[in-house]
Formats: C-alpha cells, structure tokens, sequence
C-alpha cells in the first residue's frame, strides 16, 4: 500500500541505500506503484505513491516527505503568498508544507485538515521529526534499536532487517484474544509501537521523544445549549462543505443501508457536475445491498452490487492478514471483496463514511447513557462493548497458566487508562473518547489498507471542522445518531424513505408502534425461527456476511487445515481447550465464530511474519 519508509543511522551511504531498498520491496505490491527516494548522510527516505505526486522536498538542508491526504490546500498556499511568497500557487504539496515549517516552524503543520504524516530531517542539527495527523488514521510504526531507528506505514518494512527480534508481545496477544484488535500503540511484536495520535515524535542523538498537540475536547458542556434545529442546521452545513472538500472525478462512494454512507450519498447528489460511481458489499440479501442499492437508485447513481460468499474467510484471510499486519481479526475481511471491484474499474478515490458512525453517537447506547458511576462504568463498557471475544474467565482457561499470569486484566487497564485520561466528566463522551482511540483508530487505519491499495481514501467525516461541530453537540442529540438521522429527513427526504438497515424502517413515516414492535419480530425472525426449523425459515437481514455459517461451510477446510498447525499455538495456548471448541463450532453446538477467527488471524500473522 502507499506510504512512506525511513531509517536514520550512522552507516555508510550504501548501507542506507540497500536499507531503503529493502524497506520499499514489501510495500511495492503493485507494478505500478510509484517510488521517490532520498538517502543522504545519517538519513533515507521514501514515499510509496499511488501517482507522480510530489511528496518529497529539499531546501535549506531540510528534507521532507509526506504521505496521506491533506485539504485546504490553496488556504495553505494562501498562508504562504501572505508571508511574501510569491511563487506560493505553483507549489506542490510538499513544497508548500515545507516552505511552511521553514517560515513557521513545525506548529504550521500540526493539525492540518486530512489524514497524513509528515517527516523532517534537519542536517545542521541531525534532527528527525515526525507529525501525524490528530486522529492517528493514518499510521506509522517505528523501531527503535542501539545504532538506528526505522520507521515505515507498515511495519513489514521493518522486520525484515537481521537484528530485528521477532519476539511476540504477551500484552498485545491479550488484547487481540480479549478484543479481536490491538490497544493502545501496541502491535504483536513486543519491539515495535505505533506513533500515537496527534504526535509530534522527535529523534536526535539517539533520544526519541513524543509530545502531543491535540486531543479530542467536549465542548457542549462548557456554553450555551442551542435548539435541535441549529445542531442539524449546521450538521448539514458542516457535511456539506467537508464533502465539497473531497468531492472527486473519478471517485466511487461505498454506501449500505446504513444512515452514514447514505447522508454522503444524499449531500454528493447537491454538488453540481459530479458523476458518482456506487457500490455495496455483502451477500445478495442482506439489508446492506437491498436498501444502498435503492438509495444509489433514487439519487440517480450508478450502482454496482459486489457479492460476499460464505467461503470469504478462505478467499480473504492470507491478504488480509498481510495488508492489516495482525491488526484485526478476519472475520472483517470481508472487506475485501472491494479489490476486484477496485482494481478493474480502476477508481483514482474512495470515498468512505466509516468515521461516521462513532463520531454521530453510534456507539451510543440507552445503556451507556444510563451510566453515572465512573468505576462502573468503566467496567461496563469492558465487558459489553470491548470483552467480547474471550471473556477474560475463558482467557484463563485458552492460555498457558504462565502466560495468562503476565498479562491479566492488561487489557481491561488500558481501556480504564485512556478512560480517565478524557477531559470531560460526562461519562457517555468518555466511553466516545475510549472508542476513537481505541477501537476506532484501529478499524479506519484498517480500511485505509485496504482500499488505500488502490485508490486514494476520503473519509468526510474525518474533517477537522466536521469533527470540531460535533465536540460541541450534547450527548443527548448524538446518541442513537439522533441527529444525523433529523437531518436526512429534514434535507435529503428522497434517501430518508428508504429503510434504515439497523431497523428494517425508514428513517421517515415509520410509526412509533413500528419502532417498538420490530425488535421483537426481528429477535423471532434472525434468531428464533432458523434455530428451530434447522435453519429453513428466518433469516438474518442485516448481516452483511453470514460469518457463522461461513466457517462451517465454505470456509471449513481453510479454518480446519490452519487450525489444525498446532506449531503457531502450543507455546502459548491450550490445544486442547482449542480443540474442543472448533468442535463444538463445527457441529452446531456453539457459535465460536469469532473466537476461531482471531486464533486464524494469529496463526496466519505467525506464518507471515515471524518464520525466519
């Protein structure tokens, strides 16, 4: 995938060279892929590029490279004109970023609208220094060793290197088997980390430093609460101008029956001249492909139907694991279904709503809003929200006694750390803070991955304007995405009649005694009615891949010969705990499906990356 590598070392030129070199390979998936490359004293660098981008700048003995997106550009170049720049608007963007530092130090480039990184290597001082954008979407991993530090967008480019030691990191194994994903800044390798967010990492005479120049701030508290309407009023303003920021030729938009995609679907369709290019994923009669056909339809889009087969682990699960580096388990890979798709029409951007759905109170239980004990709390959103694969009473039993003993309750920490760390006292915002940076930043770098192999990503909802809005926006009208949902009704009423795939609805005219009655019907129809009839009546809607029945069906042999290596298991779990669960999967007496994908998961991460 497109990123950027480096190394800062005292070796030799040629040294650095072969470094660079090998560092690129990995991440050159594609023939086509673009390369700008600059070694020089103590320093290589280089940008993997989807085009020929400039994305690498030298003046004054200051070298920078960036990858990522960055809007508002011409504000930027704006910035510079007004200092005496004359020749500001033939820039590129890594001219324009540099000429920024250069005038205004590295301030200028903290917090920039878009999802990005940005490195500076000063010779006079032999100073590296690294900003990322304030979510940490868009991610960096770095190794730091005696002699040198590396850092790469994907840390294959890192472990290659002879002295790197692929030692498996107890905590992040905890957190994968408790989760599904990794907390904190933590990968599967114990000597490898990821940038926080909002970072500014400097290194310098061996020292590596971190300090932070942004954190997510709830602001609603702190004014005047304004009426329902004004929210909505400018969360269709803020949408709006976040979507003309984006909006691209070229581009194919993702939407699904959900109220995110199709508030991007539904604002696209007011921006004049553009041609929009659709698709949904999933299998042919889930809710998902059923109602994001029909809103692609009522706003006049072309519209492509991408199927998700059973056997999607088995197709899905060696690259997946490869591009996402053991981040996530592969019952999400599904997501890749997308690359045939992307690859043949050739799409130059994406555009994605996935920050959407957490940012406007998706997360947001009655629950959670019900909460007014911060202990628990805390407690709470572990076990209902986080906890969810290997309850920790089960963890005890599937690892090694000795490696249990190291790493228990780790992962239940790291969740109440960055809880208490949100500057608000309002306990629903801070379960939103939990969820951004752990659960979040994850999910949308994961993504990025994966349709960032072949196109450009543009997430709306990603916009520091968007994003500042909705810090401002009391937790009431958040919740339930409330208000996201009284804004399609009240702006894009064509795409408000569809039904909503979470209810089976529409977000307008359906009647309160429709709302009540359709948890239990679905709970009968997804749930009841296939148990008791074996599986011949009810179905599952809004299921946008059937993973259960995928594992004992078309993905069986797949999950059974991995499963079955018991080489990637014995040193830190109980095989035969593991054994008798993937039986009592297979025969239909449980359903473990996520607990074997992340067993799948790791076991692939170990055959990928820790074979010499």
């Amino acid at each position: 995938m497109p990123g950027i590598v480096g190394v800062v070392s005292s070796e030799k030129r040629e040294s650095l060279d072969i470094c660079i070199e090998n560092m690129v390979l990995p991440m050159r998936r594609r023939n086509w892929y673009k390369v700008q490359r600059k070694v020089k004293l103590d320093i290589g660098i280089a940008s993997i590029c989807l085009d020929d981008e400039k994305t690498i700048s030298e003046e004054n003995s200051v070298l920078l490279a960036v990858t990522g997106e960055i809007f508002d550009l011409e504000q930027l170049r704006a910035k510079l004109l007004d200092s005496g720049d004359k020749e500001a608007f033939q820039y590129s963007l890594s001219d324009v970023l540099l000429r920024l530092y250069l005038k205004f130090s590295i301030k200028a480039l903290c917090g920039l609208n878009g999802l990005y990184v940005i490195s500076i290597w000063e010779d006079e001082c032999k100073k590296l220094t690294i900003i990322n954008d304030r979510y940490g979407f868009r991610k960096l991993y770095y190794w730091l060793s005696k002699d040198r530090l590396m850092f790469a967008s994907e840390y294959k480019s890192i472990v290659w290197h002879p002295e790197f030691n692929k030692k498996v990191s107890e905590l992040a194994l905890s957190d994968f088997m408790s989760v599904g994903y990794l907390l904190d800044d933590r990968t599967l390798f114990e000597d490898i980390e990821l940038v926080p967010p909002a970072s500014i990492m400097t290194y310098q005479k061996g020292k590596l430093s971190f300090s932070q120049y942004w954190d997510y701030e709830f602001c609603a508290s702190e004014g005047k609460i304004l009426s329902k309407d004004h929210y909505v009023d400018e969360l269709a303003l803020r949408i709006g101008e976040a979507i003309r920021k984006r909006a691209k030729e070229n581009m194919c938009l993702t939407v699904t029956g959900g109220v995110d995609s199709r508030a991007l679907a539904g604002m696209l369709s007011q921006v004049e001249g553009l041609k929009v290019r659709t698709n949904t994923l999933g299998h042919e009669h889930c809710y998902d492909v059923r109602f994001g056909r029909e809103i692609a339809q009522s706003l006049g889009y072309e519209h492509t139907f991408v199927p998700v087969g059973p056997a999607y682990v088995a197709e899905y699960s060696n690259e997946g694991v490869w591009r996402t580096e053991g981040a996530i388990a592969c019952f999400t890979f599904w997501y890749l279904a997308q690359d045939a798709f992307l690859g043949k029409n050739g799409f130059q951007f994406v555009m994605t709503g996935d920050f959407g759905g957490s940012f406007m109170g998706g997360n947001l239980s009655v629950k959670l809003l019900e909460q007014v004990n911060e202990a628990e709390a805390v407690r709470f959103l572990y076990k209902h929200f986080y906890n969810t694969v290997f309850r920790d009473a089960e963890l005890a039993r599937f690892l090694r006694p000795s490696i249990h003993r190291n790493i228990e309750g780790e992962s239940f920490n790291s969740l109440k750390r960055c809880f208490d760390a949100a500057s608000t006292d309002n306990i629903p915002n801070r379960c939103d803070y939990v969820d951004w940076h752990q659960n979040q930043r994850r999910f949308i770098s994961a993504h990025i991955d994966v349709l960032g192999e072949f196109s450009r990503v543009l997430d709306p909802y990603a916009d520091t304007d968007f994003v500042d809005f909705i810090l401002r926006v009391p937790v009431e009208m958040r919740a339930g995405k409330r208000i996201v949902k009284e804004m399609i009704v009240k702006y894009i009423p064509e795409v408000a009649r569809i039904p909503y795939a979470k209810t089976g609805l529409p977000l307008a005219d359906a009647t309160r005694f429709q709302y009540m009655l359709y948890p239990y019907w679905d709970l009968f129809y997804s749930r009841i009615l296939p148990r008791i009839t074996s599986g011949r009546w009810g179905h599952n809607f809004r299921l946008a891949a059937h993973h259960n029945e995928g594992l004992r069906m078309g993905s069986r042999d797949f999950v059974m010969d991995i499963l079955s290596q018991r080489e990637y298991f014995e040193d830190y779990f109980n095989m035969d705990m593991i054994n008798s669960m993937i039986i009592d999967h297979m025969e239909g007496r449980k359903n473990e499906f996520r607990k074997i994908c992340v067993l799948v998961t790791f076991a692939l991460w170990r055959k990928q990356f820790c074979q010499q």
